[in-house]
């Protein structure tokens, strides 16, 4: 693999502050018009140009560069589920890291650090109709009462890594089994494999340092069937993803769903 190297400048795009990779990124690897940049924070409402939160993050780099001794950070590309994206490893994402985490509370998602360099090519119309649907789904809504989870529950469901909240005892439910996706993969993983072990050790990892016992959190309607999980268990859950996230192929937000689909009857 090609190491790349960056100075990792810091630039408002779209609705993102993000890293600018065009001093790392050869042309003839870019398919497409956009400046190649890796998202670092997205928020729903977006950044301002020279913002406060823009110029907080760049002095932010100034000193892990520093801390660093560093003047550029490497990186290496490899490729992913994402076909018109490459994953970032290295430096660079680790630096991607320790911004998300610092400034947390700027950030709605957190999308694995990657680069866009060809153009999407959607399967079909309902692909990318259900992309501007989830898209959609991220508008904020009131948050819900206090629930609070021992956090212990758990399990493999299908493809992931599950938290089950029937101890939440979250109301109103229409679900039998309520819980949060902490892990996602294709593949799935296996019942009592090294992956779930890893996953309940960082789970007590967080909760020892962070001195808790429970974990405390409220929702927010996201669609028609599930909530966003905000607080305490939202972090834990963010927690386990950075650490494991050679594991994770999924980047959804944590959430719940609370609500039955319903399907249209045909006349």
């Amino acid at each position: 693999k090609t190491e790349l190297k960056t100075e990792a400048n810091i630039i408002v795009f779209g609705r993102a502050l993000a890293v600018d990779l065009s001093d790392a990124i050869p042309k003839e690897m870019r398919k497409i018009k956009t400046v190649p940049h890796m998202t670092i924070l997205f928020r729903t409402g977006g950044f301002q140009i020279e913002g406060e939160e823009l110029k907080a993050v760049r002095r932010e780099r100034g000193l892990y560069l520093q801390q660093e001794q560093k003047s550029c950070l490497s990186f290496t590309l490899e490729k992913w589920q994402h076909a018109h994206s490459d994953r970032i490893r290295g430096e660079l994402a680790d630096f991607c890291q320790h911004l998300r985490e610092k400034f947390k509370a700027f950030c709605d998602s957190a999308v694995e650090p990657h680069v866009s360099l060809r153009p999407k090519v959607f399967k079909s119309r309902n692909e990318a109709k259900s992309m501007q649907q989830d898209a959609e789904k991220a508008i904020p809504a009131p948050l819900s009462q206090q629930y609070r989870t021992d956090g212990s529950d758990i399990r493999i469901m299908g493809n992931a890594v599950v938290l089950y909240l029937l101890d939440a005892q979250i109301i109103p439910c229409e679900v039998r089994d309520p819980h949060m996706t902490i892990l996602f993969r294709k593949t799935g993983y296996k019942s009592g494999g090294t992956e779930i072990k890893a996953v309940i050790d960082a789970r007590n990892e967080y909760m020892k340092d962070n001195d808790l016992t429970s974990l405390t959190f409220k929702l927010s309607r996201w669609g028609k069937c599930s909530d966003l999980i905000y607080g305490k268990l939202a972090d834990m859950c963010h927690h386990i993803r950075e650490k494991l996230h050679s594991m994770h192929e999924d980047a959804r937000k944590p959430h719940v769903a609370v609500r039955r689909k319903r399907f249209a009857r045909r006349r």
